[in-house]
C-alpha cells in the first residue's frame, strides 16, 4: 500500500485525462471525445490508479523478482473478477471509462475495476513491439526532457 501511494506522487497524480492530449494512442483506445480530454473528469478515474497500479507492480518486480509482480497481478485479477461480477446488474460500472449521468455518485462504481482493469490494459499493450517507444516517451514525460 506505501508502494501504491508514493507512485501516486511520480506516475498517478500526474496522468490525467489531460494526459491523453500526449499520448494519442490512449484517445483511440479509450474511445473518448477531445472535449473530455481537455477537463479532468470522474470518468477516466482509470488513468490514475490503473497507471499507478501498473507502475506499482513494475517497482514490485524491480525491487524483489518478476514473480511477486506476476503473483500481485494474479492477486488483482480475483478483485477484478469478483468485482466484475457485483456490477452485472450494471454493465457500464464495468468499463474502464464510466460515463457518469449528471448528479449520479461516483463512488457508487468504486471497485478494484479501475485499478486492476486498467492496470491489465497497460500490461496488454506492453505486449506490443512498440512498447519500447511508449517507454521513451514515459520517459521523456516524467523523468525530464
Amino acid at each position: 500500500m506505501v508502494v501504491h501511494e508514493i507512485t501516486h506522487s511520480w506516475f498517478g497524480n500526474g496522468i490525467t485525462s489531460v494526459s491523453l492530449i500526449h499520448f494519442p494512442f490512449l484517445y483511440r483506445w479509450t474511445h473518448c471525445c477531445w472535449y473530455l480530454c481537455r477537463h479532468v473528469n470522474a470518468c477516466h478515474f482509470w488513468l490514475n490508479e490503473g497507471w499507478t497500479t501498473y507502475i506499482e507492480r513494475l517497482l514490485l518486480q524491480i525491487i524483489y523478482t518478476p514473480a511477486h509482480r506476476g503473483f500481485s497481478f494474479l492477486i488483482g485479477s480475483k478483485k477484478l473478477y469478483d468485482d466484475l461480477k457485483q456490477y452485472q446488474s450494471t454493465p457500464r460500472y464495468q468499463r474502464l471509462q464510466i460515463d457518469f449521468e449528471y448528479g449520479e455518485n461516483p463512488d457508487d462504481a468504486y471497485s478494484s475495476i479501475p485499478y486492476d482493469k486498467g492496470a491489465n490494459f497497460l500490461l496488454h499493450i506492453g505486449k506490443f513491439p512498440w512498447w519500447h517507444c511508449f517507454n521513451w516517451l514515459l520517459l521523456r514525460r516524467f523523468g525530464g526532457r
